[in-house]
């Protein structure tokens, strides 16, 4: 049995390692997806899997719901109550399945709608039922390998993914180069995720026998809490999609698809970079959970500060170099047709560097079941958001878009989310956590007007490695003056010291 800390240590590890070999093949398949494919079919994919996040509204934020009601029955070893709520959320989950089906199919004739292309050679309905099945078939085993999450397991879960994964893409790659196939092409993504998951399934049914049975019902009182939760997770959900699942959208109808296309370069070098934070700071989330249970509020305090610190010092450094690496990345990746202005690269940059920093305040929301609290702020960013996207889009174009989202989120829950946490979880002010984001904020904006007051040209990609290197050493430099007291960086390296020379 693996202590709290060496449960986190091993997510992070397998999570990490699996997050940088997908990443590394994914931007290998893009890059041949673009050259035989083209930019307008790759913004017609991010267009429908914005539509069907849009769909999925249908699965009412379960996911958060399931793990936060996993949490104490499997730090209690209660595997009756887990057996009963298993056999809840696989009902529940195969309902949500049918119903986004039916809905998908319902819409299906209308798709062409959201796409703006001037010489359009696709069958966009079929691309649409290939995402729709995807989508569909995904719901059918999370009831059970979410388990594995909130037992502190997601290495199990990495391993499998990125075994997976690294088969598929491969396999992709080839049908790029050789058929140039769209239909095989996501044909072999559908049954490599059918095959990850069975896999994990497995892996439950073998570590968690009991669970399959699942005689008995849950009492009304807790059937009762579990949907009232639920109707807090499906507030949350509608917001999330409102906020980030109709950009995509918005921008195709309004401005071009082929914009969708260019912005997503963009978009995925900022998500395969949160896809690493999210690694780290998720596996945090079922330990976060199981602290809730067994220490005070003091501990859980003195912990959320630390993993804070911590987010700071990554939303420096990550800010400060996707900002000035990310356009030469794909000059060099995929050429210089596909820059986008430097204005734009920055309200998609500040996107991410809020995203980066709020991490433990998500955390905490989901292992606490704070999004209980919450539920309705996010659903005032996301409805603000829509509005202003559309306002905006069409005073400014993309930017307009980026902006929307930049704004509602920093009049919302920027703000109301920490202001609920710290007041009904830990009993304590918020102050200190405010004027530590607003330092952190100053620095980074002084370090990235240096940097662009003196720019770096990068001819080849051993120009970009050696940019990358000075500006990513300058900016831990800058975050070691503001961070080392507080998680006591220097007092570890020197003890470090003294045993390696005892």
């Amino acid at each position: 049995m693996l202590t709290r800390m060496q449960y986190i240590k091993t997510n992070v590890i397998y999570g990490l390692v699996s997050r940088i070999v997908f990443i590394l093949l994914e931007f290998i398949a893009r890059f041949y997806f673009i050259k035989f494919l083209g930019n307008e079919l790759l913004g017609i994919t991010n267009v429908f899997i914005n539509i069907l996040q849009v769909l999925s509204v249908a699965e009412l934020g379960l996911n958060n719901v399931v793990m936060y009601s996993y949490f104490k029955p499997l730090a209690q070893n209660d595997y009756k109550k887990l057996s009963h709520l298993n056999g809840l959320f696989r009902y529940i989950y195969n309902c949500i399945a049918a119903t986004i089906f039916i809905l998908g199919m319902c819409i299906l004739p209308f798709v062409h709608m959201t796409i703006s292309l001037d010489n359009a050679n696709f069958n966009v309905y079929w691309i649409f039922f290939l995402f729709l099945i995807d989508s569909v078939l995904s719901y059918l085993f999370v009831y059970k390998t979410i388990i594995l999450s909130a037992a502190q397991k997601n290495y199990i879960i990495s391993k499998y993914d990125m075994i997976c994964n690294s088969i598929r893409t491969v396999l992709q790659i080839v049908v790029l180069v050789t058929i140039q196939s769209f239909t095989v092409y996501f044909l072999l993504k559908i049954i490599f995720t059918l095959i990850a998951n069975l896999l994990k399934v497995r892996i439950v049914d073998k570590e968690y026998p009991e669970i399959s049975n699942h005689n008995g019902k849950i009492s009304k009182v807790e059937r009762n809490e579990i949907f009232d939760t639920i109707k807090s997770g499906l507030i949350y959900k509608i917001s999330g999609v409102l906020l980030n699942g109709t950009d995509n959208i918005i921008i195709s109808s309004f401005i071009g698809t082929v914009y969708v296309g260019l912005l997503s370069n963009y978009t995925i070098l900022a998500t395969s970079i949160m896809s690493f934070i999210v690694v780290i700071f998720s596996s945090m989330t079922s330990s976060v959970g199981n602290l809730l249970h067994t220490e005070d509020k003091k501990i859980l305090l003195d912990r959320f500060e630390r993993i804070q610190s911590v987010a700071n010092w990554l939303s420096i450094v990550l800010m400060t170099c996707l900002f000035f690496l990310s356009s030469d990345f794909i000059l060099l990746w995929i050429g210089k047709e596909y820059i986008m202005d430097s204005t734009t690269v920055l309200w998609r940059t500040m996107i991410f560097y809020l995203g980066c920093f709020l991490q433990p305040i998500y955390i905490f929301r989901e292992a606490t079941g704070l999004f209980q609290k919450t539920k309705y702020v996010m659903l005032i960013t996301a409805i603000l958001n829509c509005i202003l996207s559309i306002i905006l889009a069409n005073l400014y174009g993309v930017d307009g878009v980026l902006l929307a989202t930049l704004i509602s989120i920093l009049m919302t829950y920027f703000w109301y989310e920490p202001l609920v946490l710290f007041r009904d979880i830990f009993d304590a002010s918020p102050k200190q956590y405010f004027i530590e984001i607003f330092k952190n904020f100053i620095i980074t904006f002084l370090l990235m007007v240096l940097l662009y007051i003196f720019p770096i040209a990068v001819k080849s990609w051993m120009d970009w490695i050696l940019k990358g290197l000075f500006i990513f050493i300058l900016s831990n430099l800058a975050a070691f003056m503001l961070y080392n007291k507080k998680l006591g960086i220097s007092r570890l390296i020197i003890e470090k010291l003294k045993n390696n020379i005892r």
